[in-house]
């Protein structure tokens, strides 16, 4: 309990209110300032005005942080309206330096080239440059690579299936993997196409789940092993849950429906470590009028950038929510699954 200061036509008035921790005394004299029961006005300017010189930024220090068993209670006793769904996506990979048309690439705008690489974690093989180039100013359209387009058919029942056909423009099966039932099966299917986890993956799938150590398995493919939480400025200085890793990887929660704004790590490999961020954007929000108030919300956009750079961008074309069951192609699935595992892969030689 505190005292909140009002400033108006006859001067600023006092009366007793609560304080919200991360405002104190931010913001200019025309808004609420609360402070301590018992401050006097002399103490109460000496705080304003130091708080002024210093700079009146907003305010995350004061907040109360949650625990991560706090925050995972949180997760994993929340309800989940969507359970099953039928994704239909495209992802555009871009090439922001310009290196695909100046032909100073083996294999310009493969994902797998360019992500983290512990165990399990999508490949770490190098782009070849004659020297370092600089960032070329190209239009959207300009860096935009055609021929790595590819579009992607997710079949997904929480906890028992995940199986992802992509495909190329045109249609043509490229990759597949299927996880059914606890068994995992994938194949690459294309001579020319290589694929790693990263780049089919879908990064914010895991955080649909309301177990932890689903949670904790989607952060820590992209090398995100959170020790803490804080809080952190986000855009138009939203506070966000931040779970801190270090300095440099962390994932970034929304604080009412705890879902995934932003990640950031680390990758490293034969070259300079570089800061890879993912950005989840335009969510769409299911059963939002429910009378128990639970939401579900998916990203129809995720950005990837490198150092800041976009160079990969995957965007919902269409989300059908609890299709019934006999939506799901398992029996199909299932049968290439088999004759794909039958079939022996590409060799490496054969390919482009």
């Amino acid at each position: 309990m505190g005292w909140m200061f009002d400033r108006d036509a006859k001067g600023v008035t006092a009366k007793p209110g609560f304080s919200r921790p991360w405002e104190g005394f931010a913001g200019p004299l025309n808004k609420a300032l609360i402070v301590p029961a018992g401050f006097t006005p002399v103490a109460f300017t000496t705080a304003l005005l130091t708080i002024v010189l210093l700079g009146s930024a907003p305010q995350v220090s004061l907040a109360y942080y949650p625990s991560m068993k706090d925050l995972f209670l949180r997760i994993t006793t929340r309800k989940q309206p969507v359970n099953r769904a039928i994704i239909l996506t495209r992802t555009i990979v871009f090439d922001p330096l310009g290196l695909f048309k100046a032909g100073n690439v083996e294999e310009a705008g493969a994902i797998a080239e360019k992500a983290p690489t512990q165990s399990g974690a999508p490949g770490t093989n190098p782009v070849k440059t004659e020297s370092k180039p600089e960032p070329a100013e190209l239009t959207p359209g300009e860096r935009e690579i055609p021929a790595r387009e590819f579009h992607q058919r997710i079949y997904w029942i929480r906890g028992y299936l995940l199986a992802i056909e992509t495909l190329s423009k045109s249609g043509e099966l490229l990759h597949f993997r299927m996880l059914d039932e606890g068994r995992t099966f994938q194949a690459a299917v294309s001579k020319e196409r290589q694929f790693s986890d990263a780049d089919i993956l879908p990064p914010y799938l895991p955080f649909l789940s309301a177990i932890e150590h689903q949670w904790r398995g989607g952060m820590e493919y992209w090398g995100v092993s959170p020790t803490q939480v804080t809080l952190a400025l986000g855009e138009k200085d939203a506070i966000l849950l931040k779970l801190e890793d270090g300095p440099d990887r962390a994932l970034y929660l929304n604080q009412k429906w705890l879902r995934p704004e932003k990640l950031v790590t680390v990758i490293t490999g034969n070259q300079k470590p570089q800061v890879l961020t993912i950005e989840f954007g335009k969510f769409l929000v299911f059963q939002k009028n429910s009378a128990d108030g639970q939401e579900t919300h998916y990203p129809a956009r995720v950005d990837f950038l490198l150092d800041g750079l976009l160079f990969k961008q995957t965007h919902v074309l269409r989300f059908r929510a609890n299709p019934p069951l006999r939506r799901f192609p398992l029996k199909r699935l299932r049968k290439l699954a088999k004759i794909l595992g039958d079939r022996p892969p590409p060799r490496p030689e054969e390919r482009k």
